[in-house]
């Protein structure tokens, strides 16, 4: 049984500046405990699919379900204490500390009241311990970097206990120090049987850690398979349109993306 199905999934925007469709008959499932990457250029529809998978988005067509259940039949309660969401950007008008935004993370388990209890405090708590956010935790999210809102962010999610973790460019604005910790982290609760999936535009990170990639370009899915099955210097050059020298460490099994910006792929 798949954790997530997404059957003949077709996507696009009533807006006459875009044309055709941003999703084209998608297909494709999760299961349970894969940490997924999807990659493509600018404009393949990367943060649109994960938009739909949160259910921000509905498709023009096609089939959704999760634990063999359609979309349509979790409301938005239920289905979030399954799906948590980390968006590429986030925006705050009222100036919430770093506490009030990663509670928010606890809000389908909120009573009937709106009031959190002990155990939403202490999720939060162990959350900020966890990736270090004691020093911010009462700052307001509009004094704190770039990259300390990623990771605040990204603590909101984590603090929802979801079964799927969505994940929209994780790595934007951290250094790669923290980029590192952050992704041995995830990697770490995905070992634990957190199913992950990811949108990104380094294509070494996610080598590094998926152990499943889908090379999206132009709405469609060019390939979907095993990391070490897929990543080939061939299926690069077709998505991205460079050349590149793919090099496996340790005996095959870990691949490293050398990027060639001197010569045009043919």
């Amino acid at each position: 049984m798949s954790l997530l199905e997404i059957k003949n999934l077709s996507f696009n925007y009533p807006f006459p500046s875009v044309k055709g469709d941003v999703l084209n008959n998608i297909s494709f499932h999760v299961e349970k405990g894969e940490f997924l990457s999807i990659i493509g250029p600018n404009g393949s529809g990367k943060t649109t699919l994960l938009k739909i998978l949160a259910k921000l988005l509905n498709p023009v067509k096609g089939n959704l379900k999760l634990n063999e259940r359609d979309f349509a039949e979790y409301d938005l309660k239920k289905f979030y204490k399954l799906v948590a969401y980390v968006p590429q950007k986030f925006y705050s008008v009222f100036p919430y500390s770093v506490f009030e935004i990663i509670l928010m993370g606890r809000t389908p388990y909120f009573s009937i009241y709106g009031f959190e209890n002990i155990q939403d405090i202490q999720s939060v708590e162990n959350v900020i311990r966890i990736l270090q956010l004691d020093e911010l935790k009462n700052k307001s999210i509009n004094e704190i970097s770039g990259g300390e809102l990623q990771k605040v962010i990204l603590a909101r999610a984590l603090a929802q206990d979801s079964e799927i973790l969505l994940l929209d460019e994780p790595s934007t604005h951290l250094d790669l120090k923290h980029q590192i910790s952050i992704f041995n982290y995830l990697k770490k609760i995905n070992e634990n049987g957190k199913t992950i999936i990811s949108v990104s535009h380094d294509i070494n990170l996610s080598a590094l850690y998926s152990n499943r990639i889908i090379f999206l370009k132009e709405g469609k899915i060019l390939k979907d398979g095993l990391t070490a099955e897929v990543f080939t210097e061939e299926l690069i050059r077709k998505t991205f349109e460079i050349k590149s020298k793919v090099v496996w460490e340790r005996g095959g099994t870990l691949p490293q993306i050398f990027l060639n910006p001197f010569e045009a792929a043919d």
